[in-house]
């Protein structure tokens, strides 16, 4: 059977995708996905199921490597001014994208002006606000893109210019975001595979014969949507899949389960549940008034109903290597009277946070909470909601990604908080290029939020369950990665 030609919008983003029969998926490394990918644009992608795909066919101008350390990707070298405010980079000569055409600068350039473009009112647009005016930019203040400060220059080079120094700013630049986009041909890419064809809840990935890297070990990766946790397992079991990224928590108790080969945890933590206060409703208008709602919350039952992936939390900000379970975090005691009427707290659509609300709502008695799956994040949400659970996963290895999420000039903020003594500390830390001492001057900042000003709560820090086939194994990246390209057949001896 001929191939079919479908048409895959999302935005001004077109993919076109080969639709082919499922024999041609026989021999491939078959991933299991939780939920369907709503887009594959990498300048608008949020979902772990969009990253996962992503991260395969696309790369950026830097990366962390398998010791958390920042390298670089497609760049070459940088340099930056005495001052800490310019950043220029220099391109690999070798890298093409799969239509074998040359990378450049301007296709950077091209995929942060689209990134920012109000009109494109990305979610990740944030990513560049230390950009010269890219801020500006996105609110429309700025009319004109030339005056952000991005350009390439005359010796084809990638100049960025900051508003402030900023340490980290490389971190910012693993971002899937940021990765480069051909405006001529938006459907091409340029990392280790290509996304050849798509067939219902399936995508098929090759390796990409253009790639300027070293050959992936697998050459060809069958991505499968296949929502049901016991679906999934039952498919591992009959060798249908090799990989799935996630293993629910409801599984990993039940000793079948936890007999199955090649089940491990994630690492490197990365993610923590919150629950949020907000300072604009009458029930929780005050530190003393948010403290008691904390303190009617048993954080050690909730932990428990999943003790294999639930670690006590210290601290907002969640650990990026490995842990160990410690002593949970202790509220101030405060004296005082619970509020008499219901808190209503929302809570991402997902079945994960669907069930934390429930055991939140359970496990604080006297509290009356009433609770309601929320929909996309607006205006609305400061007046409607007392609390509010998210689950934050850090999408690349460092602190202040979470901590500006809780800054009034970024987009994402949830209550438009304003602190002044918050402000200087994140400024501190992103002036301090040591990373131990920066993450110490980010604690100090989490403390404000969670304990001074008592705007969120940390419930527990969440370790990833994953299976991946016995015959395969991870080559440079942390266990649980997503990048097919680090994983290989074992050699058989």
């Amino acid at each position: 059977m001929q191939p079919l030609l479908s048409l895959c919008r999302t935005a001004s983003f077109v993919f076109f995708l080969l639709l082919a029969t499922p024999e041609a998926n026989a021999r491939a490394f078959h991933v299991r996905l939780t939920s369907s990918p709503q887009t594959l644009d990498w300048n608008r992608a949020t979902m772990g199921s969009e990253k996962a795909i992503i991260q395969n066919i696309m790369e950026g101008l830097f990366h962390f490597n398998e010791h958390l350390v920042i390298v670089p990707g497609l760049a070459e070298s940088y340099t930056w001014t005495k001052d800490g405010k310019v950043l220029e980079i220099k391109l690999k000569k070798n890298v093409r994208w799969q239509d074998d055409v040359e990378l450049k600068p301007q296709h950077f350039l091209d995929s942060f002006e689209r990134l920012l473009n109000p009109s494109f009112n990305s979610p990740n647009a944030s990513v560049l606000f230390d950009i010269k005016n890219a801020r500006d930019y996105y609110f429309g203040k700025i009319k004109k893109f030339s005056d952000v400060g991005i350009e390439v220059t005359k010796n084809q080079t990638l100049k960025i210019t900051l508003n402030e120094p900023r340490a980290n700013f490389l971190n910012i630049l693993t971002h899937w975001a940021t990765f480069p986009l051909r405006k001529d041909k938006p459907l091409v890419t340029l990392g280790p595979y290509f996304l050849e064809i798509t067939q219902a809840n399936t995508l098929y990935l090759k390796a990409n014969s253009k790639y300027y890297g070293k050959k992936p070990p697998i050459s060809e990766v069958v991505f499968e949507v296949i929502p049901d946790g016991k679906t999934a397992i039952e498919a591992y079991q009959k060798k249908k899949l090799d990989y799935l990224l996630q293993v629910e928590d409801k599984f990993l108790e039940d000793p079948s389960i936890q007999a199955i080969k090649g089940l491990s945890y994630v690492s490197a933590i990365r993610v923590v549940a919150l629950l949020h206060f907000n300072p604009q409703r009458t029930n929780t208008d005050s530190p003393e008034k948010r403290r008691r709602i904390m303190q009617a919350i048993n954080v050690q039952k909730i932990i428990a109903q999943s003790p294999k992936t639930r670690l006590f939390a210290t601290s907002i900000i969640p650990p990026i290597r490995e842990t160990t379970a410690g002593a949970p975090n202790t509220v101030p005691a405060v004296s005082g009277s619970l509020p008499d009427a219901p808190l209503l707290l929302g809570y991402p659509q997902d079945a994960l946070s669907k069930s934390i609300a429930e055991q939140i709502q359970m496990y604080s008695e006297p509290l009356k909470i009433k609770l309601e799956p929320m929909g996309n994040r607006d205006e609305s949400t400061a007046k409607r909601y007392d609390l509010i659970l998210t689950i934050f996963g850090l999408d690349y290895f460092d602190s202040d990604q979470l901590i500006s999420s809780f800054l009034s000039q970024g987009t994402h903020d949830l209550f438009h908080v304003s602190s002044s003594e918050l402000l200087q500390i994140v400024g501190q830390a992103r002036l301090n290029a040591r990373s131990e001492e920066r993450e110490a001057i980010y604690e100090q900042a989490a403390a404000v939020l969670q304990s001074k000003i008592a705007i969120v709560m940390p419930l527990f820090y969440r370790k990833r369950a994953y299976l991946l086939n016995p015959k395969y194994h991870y080559l440079h990246v942390t266990s649980g990665s997503s990048l097919i390209s680090q994983i290989s057949p074992l050699k058989i001896k």
